[in-house]
């Protein structure tokens, strides 16, 4: 400054911090990262926990149904409520399988799949349950390709969409329009897609034109938990098992919404060559032939029903609580078995050890598991010591009974 305190010359010191807000940004996401990660996580011990427990309940509620039904015969009007526990039973396993999808404890069973008569079997579902004044719109390509994915997770990712963008109609008069078509990302491609590998992709979408949500909501909705809807409304678990689903398929989910003017779901999953397969017919549900199967199982609701249901399908089975979990304590031992059962989840001893120990006496005896959940990491060491399958409890007795034939009568197909 000159001596009358004007300012004639400044410096100016500045720095370039593009970097640092970059790095900031970065930190930010990847917290937000972890924290979805431990709520994941979090989900996954709960889900993992109650599984075991509430599997043996909905299979002892099953088993007892397809039991009773078995006393009917055709046309008797209480095997029309049997069949309404069995349906009601089903449901819940689902749900179940719901929660372990998406805090991924349940790994997808997928196969080649077109998802025409998935979505169509979905849309069917939606109809019953949505109220006449819902408009609902399939637009369904049916050269849309083929994809790798789990039929029954697929279904439900309809299913929750669906039902999502029925309660953003808000019980008002609406219009939910479900698409599914062909997309080819071609190298380059801009847009939602850009972050796509190039090639073909098969997509679904649902659309509504429902409240729409703003920025804040919309970078929230896949939260476990997280819910707009009035308490009792909603539970915040249905787009979160979608986000879970379409991750364990390797595809992508974009979401576009405006306050007031509707949302739209789009899910990518990446395309597979179909193949060619036939259908084979139904088969009538196969007999056991006085085959001898040992059961072991810790809760005896399930010892008693799964021995009776096997018992009806013409195997001398031995239902058994082991105490402690030791088959040491079976009677006649492995080698007085054609095939053995047991449960994964046992005080005392796990069902790979039971296995290691039953196959240590008995090489050749095909062994099953079954568990409420399953893992990866169980399915391996199963195989590793030896165990001819894994089954998700609670079990239908359509598919015991077909897994016992195809061990005991096609040993060629083990």
């Amino acid at each position: 400054m000159d001596g009358a305190g004007r300012t004639t010359h400044f410096l100016a010191v500045k720095e370039d911090i593009t970097a640092r807000k970059q790095a900031e940004a970065e930190r930010q996401r990847l917290e937000a990262q972890l924290r979805a990660a431990q709520k994941m996580e979090a989900i996954g011990t709960l889900a993992g926990g109650i599984a075991h427990d509430f599997n043996n309940i909905l299979g002892a509620i099953l088993g007892n149904a397809q039991l009773a039904a078995t006393e009917l015969e055709a046309g008797h009007p209480v095997r029309e409520f049997l069949d309404e526990i069995v349906k009601a039973s089903r449901r819940a396993k689902d749900l179940v399988r719901q929660i372990l999808a998406f805090s991924r404890r349940q790994p997808s069973h997928r196969k080649v799949t077109a998802l025409q008569p998935v979505v169509e079997e979905g849309l069917h579902l939606l109809r019953a349950a949505l109220p006449a004044k819902v408009e609902l719109v399939p637009s369904l390509d049916p050269d849309t390709p083929h994809v790798l994915a789990d039929p029954t997770h697929i279904h439900q990712v309809v299913v929750n969409l669906g039902t999502n963008a029925w309660h953003a109609l808000e019980d008002r008069p609406g219009r939910i329009e479900i698409g599914l078509r062909g997309v080819t990302v071609d190298p380059g491609a801009d847009g939602e897609i850009a972050d796509l590998r190039p090639g073909r992709y098969a997509c679904l979408s649902v659309t509504d034109n429902g409240r729409g949500m703003d920025p804040k909501i919309l970078e929230r909705i896949f939260d476990p938990f997280f819910t707009t809807k009035a308490p009792g409304q909603g539970t915040g678990l249905g787009l979160a098992v979608v986000d879970g689903i379409v991750r364990n398929h390797e595809g992508k989910i974009r979401v576009t919404s405006t306050p007031r003017q509707g949302t739209s779901f789009r899910i990518y999953l990446p395309a597979v060559a179909a193949v060619a397969a036939g259908h084979p017919a139904e088969l009538a549900l196969p007999q056991g032939q006085g085959r001898r199967v040992l059961y072991l199982d810790d809760e005896e609701p399930l010892v008693q029903v799964t021995t009776r249901l096997l018992q009806r399908l013409g195997y001398q089975v031995a239902g058994f609580q082991p105490g402690g979990g030791r088959t040491g304590d079976v009677p006649g031992g492995p080698k007085h078995f054609d095939l053995a059962i047991a449960d994964f989840n046992m005080p005392g001893q796990n069902g790979l050890q039971v296995a290691a120990e039953l196959l240590a006496h008995r090489p050749e005896l095909p062994v099953v598991l079954c568990s409420g959940y399953l893992t990866d990491d169980l399915e391996a060491e199963g195989r590793r010591l030896g165990v001819r399958c894994w089954l998700l409890k609670p079990t239908p007795i359509e598919e015991l009974g077909r897994t016992l034939n195809r061990l005991l009568m096609n040993p060629e197909k083990r």
